[in-house]
């Protein structure tokens, strides 16, 4: 994952929609819809985070936030209400609710800690891939010999960057490594993967 993650605005309101911007153009690509039937024209495989009123002309939030995962998007959505949360987070298609008015520091700490799991995850899958790799090749020879072969070391040393990738993404930031590696215990099933990278 490179660039600046991508993060769609919906709500009906102008000056929520102009308000969430400024608090997130410069560290995030950020367009905006005025209602659902917009931004499920606008979504796209490029969308990594929606932040969706849920009172709206047209279909409600919970609606679109239905349709995005029946659409099979791979975006955090993040539900902002007036109302009070009513439902379960892990029985719905949102991600996280944030109740309005909502405050800087709040909805901006919401979407870095989206942000930063959804970093991790993208570095921690590609260091497992790469160290798969590694561990099937020391299955079929042994590493004496492996320390000879130059695609082989230069898996080895790949396989190091991306795991320091992932720990430069963790420092300084409040974010539980294990919830995001257990995520993806499916890219980490092999047996010869090597342990998640941890903060030193």
């Amino acid at each position: 994952m490179t660039g600046p993650l991508d993060v769609l605005i919906v709500d009906d309101t102008d000056g929520c929609r102009d308000l969430y911007s400024l608090w997130f153009e410069g560290e995030y690509s950020v367009s905006t819809a005025p209602n659902g039937t917009v931004a499920l024209d606008q979504i796209s495989n490029e969308t990594d985070i929606v932040l969706l009123d849920r009172n709206m002309p047209g279909p409600s939030g919970l609606d679109v936030a239905t349709e995005i995962r029946s659409e099979g998007y791979d975006c955090q959505i993040v539900m902002v209400s007036s109302e009070r949360r009513e439902f379960d987070i892990s029985d719905s298609p949102v991600d996280d609710y944030v109740q309005k008015p909502a405050d800087r520091e709040t909805l901006v700490s919401t979407v870095e800690q989206i942000a930063t799991q959804r970093l991790y995850q993208s570095a921690l899958s590609e260091y497992f891939a790469v160290s798969a790799t590694v561990g099937r090749a020391e299955t079929r020879a042994p590493r004496d010999q492996l320390e000879t072969v130059e695609e082989y070391l230069r898996l080895r040393e790949q396989a190091e960057r991306k795991q320091a990738d992932a720990n430069s993404i963790l420092e300084g930031r409040q974010l539980d490594w294990e919830t995001a590696f257990q995520s993806l215990q499916g890219v980490a099933g092999d047996s010869n993967a090597p342990a998640a990278p941890q903060l030193q």
